[in-house]
């Protein structure tokens, strides 16, 4: 390691290599959780044993793995206490109150901001079974390029593991999924199978970060899905991620353009779809591009600006005021 990155006692803040590294580091750490590459189960089991020594805890007599959550949640019954509560308190408090005053608040405050969030944004939006990954990668960080810390086990088997379970004579390993296929946004996504699957059959259908059941989802897929079958869907985001997929366009082809503003936005007579006829309104989010289309109510005047007034709740004059939309 280059002697430039490495954190030094009563350093007051990042400098500009080690906040690059810390970004760099986030990015190789969500690689790292959304990968379905397995290390040897003898590899893991040694970071739990690892974990329960540093707590102070005694170690576990058995270690159990589960090819999925669903297979670990048919034997709750079967364990004693937990202790993942006592093991976590010990592990942390192996940091000690002197690291953390060595060390100036906004080194702290700069590594929770490129590691912890940036990893916790990723990760758990993608796979919410990973609900550790942000907290430990962001104390990896400091194990890395500061000093050595105790928490490191715990990341260890996060990285490695959907999820893991302390108890005070058994440990429980959930294994990584098999699959796990993320659309360009890394979100769970895809139209061949199941986004997120075990090694059980275990797993969840999701388009663009939406999860479906398995019908509406092989309904939806198809490439000749029917616009009206489309916008049926009840749910907002489901019936959002379907129009991603297919392409706005294509939803609201041979739909009447009424009006289109100034700021974009288009407003459109659609017929034939439901038992009446409707109005929706196609409009971009400012900040993300991303293109939305939501049914407005058909009495308002056929003007694209005030139907957009309308949803949010305010005066065409008012909403025109606005020089950003949210």
């Amino acid at each position: 390691m280059k002697k430039s990155l490495k954190i030094t006692r009563d350093q007051k803040e990042l400098n500009p290599e080690q906040l690059e590294e810390a970004k760099k580091y986030a990015q190789r750490e969500i690689k790292k959780h959304l990968s379905t590459k397995r290390v040897s189960k003898k590899l893991v089991n040694s970071y739990v044993m690892n974990a329960y020594k540093v707590a102070g805890q005694k170690l576990p007599k058995k270690i159990r793995w589960f090819k999925s959550p669903l297979e670990s949640s048919k034997h709750w019954a079967s364990v004693g206490d937990s202790v993942m509560a006592s093991v976590g308190a010990s592990v942390w408090d192996s940091i000690g109150a002197s690291v953390w005053a060595s060390v100036g608040d906004s080194v702290w405050d700069s590594v929770w901001a490129s590691v912890r969030d940036s990893v916790g944004a990723s990760v758990w939006d993608s796979v919410g079974a990973y609900y550790d990954a942000n907290i430990n990668s962001y104390y990896g960080f400091f194990n890395e390029y500061f000093e050595k810390n105790k928490i490191v086990w715990l990341l260890k088997l996060s990285e490695n593991t959907t999820g893991y379970y302390f108890y005070k004579n058994e440990c429980w390993i959930v294994d990584k999924p098999k699959t796990l296929d993320l659309d360009e946004q890394g979100r769970l996504h895809s139209v061949k199978g199941k986004a997120i699957e075990w090694k059980d059959g275990y797993g969840f259908y999701f388009i663009h970060g939406v999860r479906f059941d398995e019908k509406l989802w092989k309904k939806v897929i198809k490439k000749g899905v029917h616009s009206k079958t489309v916008m049926s869907i009840e749910n907002m985001e489901q019936r959002m991620a379907v129009l991603k997929l297919h392409g706005v366009e294509k939803i609201i082809k041979g739909a009447e353009l009424l009006d289109k503003s100034n700021r974009g936005n288009e407003l459109y007579l659609v017929k034939g779809v439901f038992s009446q006829d409707a109005l929706f309104l196609k409009y971009s989010c400012p900040s993300t591009g991303r293109v939305y289309i939501s049914g407005v109510d058909p009495s308002l005047p056929h003007d694209a600006d005030t139907c957009m007034a309308w949803k949010f709740n305010i005066s065409k004059e008012d909403y025109l005021k606005l020089e950003v939309e949210s």
